[in-house]
């Protein structure tokens, strides 16, 4: 994953843990497919 935008995306990204990131992507991926 690149970061174009700057140190804000950079900082955000480290800002959250991985597990919380993978919550976010369950997330979306469910709600892009709510048939599963």
């Amino acid at each position: 994953m690149k970061i174009r935008l700057g140190k804000v995306e950079v900082t955000f990204f480290h800002s959250i843990n991985q597990e919380t990131l993978e919550t976010i992507l369950d997330k979306v991926l469910f709600y892009d497919h709510p048939t599963q």
